[in-house]
């Protein structure tokens, strides 16, 4: 049987191989259930074929970077650029302003490239990993820079000098994000919108259109050679774009072997070249969302509903990147489609023609637009999806596109994926455990007290930081991550910006019912007891007048305890006596000034938190204090070392859970 009938076949094994060696172990299942239909159908020889290849699916190695390189800025960002060097391509942080193909000799200060997940999925060494990225560091000197003329700085030049036309011209035409579109691009996200202003292959689509102007002026062979060297030429010359690759290598090696070879066969035959090439490239959401968007364009190039079909395919990617859907978001799609086209194709005019005018109408009409559709706030909240549901999700979209083939009904189909749903989103919302949970928010505190079935989830302290939004970049996602609709209240122990400086964000982006900073009476109920413990002696300093509270919750006791020092330790302790306490937010972040022995004596908890920025320039926690926890068999949790954590309670039992 001809390489052409098993391409997808194929593909679809190393996919499965790769995601069970390098993601989840329960992907071996699925892949050995797929080698007994894949036998059954194609008989033993296909056994030859699927284990010809895979065999070089390892971890890529490569060799120690040194502290001084050499290399090319290949990409520019807001505090990074990356760097391509005989060793690989390194992510290097820098204040500098370098512009695109500056030849450089810099002097590297490395930094730890974390291999863990937070809870908004993130994990730094498989993206790294997937774009092929060898090293983080730090630039601590430049001895060398050389400017190299290259198309991007051509482009640059054309530039409109009005700096939010500028934003979307780098946006539109080398796929750059920069401040000035920023709360713009946090607004298409929201709405899942985002991919129509990301360059892809819809854009690559208007800008063959665009350029087919030359079939009027040369033979119509000819003028499709040249545009695709043009287009060609276009890719290469910006920074990396998977989507714009893959709508190039579709463009024209479907056009070389569509005699023999359908789409799926291309798309299948690129997805093989990637993913053996690098198995990591599973990991990055650029790879996933566009190869997968267009498979599904594909699968449903003859059914009926397509749009629909494809907007139901990408719902599991759109919630693993934002954690909600917009119940408006698919209507947009379908209406602002014309309107993004010409936007685009605008956008390339203004690099001819002086229409600065007609640009600032067009960023106008789109702003306008998507402040009228966000003021309706019809966002539906779900959580990080689960492997099972993406399992299940799946299974039932493929079964409906097979009853699409047959020409049966989907009635039922249709019914049991709204029902998955619903049902998740449920789940996601109205947990049945109590979860305490600290948030990684650096050098900061925030730590979030949820009650069962959404009866409650409370705030302590929001951390803050001033050279980037918090609540944008970490509270929020992981909000959303535990698919928590809304915070009913939100507690500051005092007003260091550590400690509150999120907070307004975090009321503009998300529903916050009531904020409370003051000392407050014993509130009680069934589920939660939030008693404020006080002295009687009045402070002259912010942080001796942190509130410091005491939560039961969940059979547990809870006690938050903001920045208070150790005086104010001594003084409660004198006040209160021994309090039986299970988990200790230890205080001021560890610091040698606060966490006494004499306050130890007060609770002895059995676990104790600490928020904590990695290697902060405080020395946080403190030698000493961690000394004092481990004599006590405390167990030790830190912000720093294992991220953002939970202690769930459920049916009397106490789970420690680390993302």
């Amino acid at each position: 049987m001809p390489l052409r009938y098993h391409l997808v076949y194929y593909a679809v094994f190393v996919l499965l191989l790769s995601v069970a060696y390098l993601g989840h172990p329960l992907f071996y299942i699925f892949l050995l259930a797929y080698l007994i239909y894949l036998v059954k159908r194609f008989g033993r020889k296909m056994l030859f074929l699927l284990f010809l290849l895979p065999i070089i699916l390892r971890p890529v190695t490569s060799s120690e970077v040194p502290s001084i390189v050499s290399g090319r800025v290949k990409d520019i960002r807001d505090n990074y650029v990356i760097l391509n060097t005989d060793y690989g391509k390194i992510k290097a942080y820098t204040d500098h302003s370098f512009q695109y193909n500056d030849e450089v000799l810099v002097k590297l200060r490395f930094l730890e490239i974390k291999h863990c997940k937070d809870p908004i999925g993130y994990d730094e060494y498989h993206s790294f990993k997937a774009n092929n990225i060898v090293a983080k560091a730090k630039i601590t000197h430049i001895t060398s820079v050389s400017s190299h003329p290259s198309f991007c700085q051509l482009i640059e030049k054309h530039f409109s000098s009005s700096k939010s036309i500028k934003s979307y011209q780098k946006l539109f035409v080398l796929g750059i994000k920069d401040e000035a579109i920023k709360e713009d691009y946090s607004l298409l996200t929201s709405l899942s919108l985002i991919h129509m202003f990301a360059l892809s292959g819809m854009h690559i689509h208007l800008l063959y259109k665009c350029l087919s102007l030359i079939k009027t002026f040369v033979r119509v062979d000819i003028a499709d050679i040249i545009i695709k060297i043009l287009i060609g030429f276009y890719v290469f010359s910006i920074p990396y774009n998977i989507s714009l690759h893959r709508a190039f290598f579709m463009l024209v090696i479907y056009d070389l072997v569509k005699e023999k070879f359908n789409q799926l066969d291309v798309l299948s035959l690129l997805v093989l070249f990637n993913v053996i090439k690098n198995p990591y490239i599973i990991f990055s959401i650029s790879f996933v969302f566009s190869y997968f968007i267009y498979f599904l364009v594909i699968m449903t190039k003859h059914f009926p509903y397509r749009s629909f079909l494809i907007y139901l395919g990408g719902i599991p990617i759109v919630l693993t990147l934002n954690f909600s859907i917009n119940i408006f978001s698919y209507f947009l799609t379908v209406l602002l489609t014309p309107f993004i086209s010409c936007f685009y194709i605008v956008t390339l005019l203004s690099l001819i023609f002086p229409i600065d005018l007609i640009m600032k109408m067009m960023i106008g009409y789109q702003q306008m637009i998507l402040t009228f559709i966000t003021s309706f706030n019809a966002e539906i909240i779900f959580q990080k999806p689960t492997l099972s549901f993406l399992i299940l999700y799946y299974i039932i979209l493929f079964n409906i596109f097979l009853l699409l083939e047959e020409k049966k009904s989907i009635q039922f189909s249709m019914s049991l994926l709204c029902a998955l749903l619903i049902s998740f989103h449920i789940y996601s919302i109205y947990k049945p455990y109590t979860q305490v949970s600290t948030i990684d928010v650096g050098q900061g505190d925030c730590s979030l007290i949820r009650l069962p079935f959404n009866q409650g989830n409370y705030l302590i302290d929001t951390g803050g930081n001033r050279e980037y939004d918090i609540a944008s970049h970490n509270v929020i996602p992981y909000l959303k991550s535990q698919g928590i609709p809304c915070i009913d209240r939100v507690y500051i122990s005092h007003h260091d910006y550590d400690h509150y400086g999120a907070l307004e964000s975090l009321k503009k982006k998300y529903t916050v019912k009531r904020v409370i900073d003051t000392y407050q009476k014993e509130e009680k109920n069934k589920l939660i007891t939030i008693k404020m413990l006080k002295s009687d002696v009045i402070y002259p300093s912010t942080n001796e007048n942190s509130l410091v509270m005491l939560v039961t919750t969940g059979g547990y006791n809870y006690l938050f305890t903001g920045d208070i020092p150790s005086n104010v330790e001594e003084d409660l302790y004198k006040k209160y006596g021994e309090i039986d306490v299970d988990v200790l937010k230890v205080a001021h972040h560890g610091s040698s000034y606060s966490s006494s022995v004499t306050f130890f004596q007060m609770v002895h908890p059995r676990i104790a938190m600490i928020g904590v920025g990695e290697h902060n320039l405080y020395g946080h926690p403190a030698r000493i204090v961690i000394k004092r926890l481990e004599e006590r068999k405390i167990k030790i949790l830190r912000t720093d070392l294992d991220g953002s954590f939970s202690i769930i309670t459920y049916l009397g039992e106490h789970l420690i859970y680390r993302y």
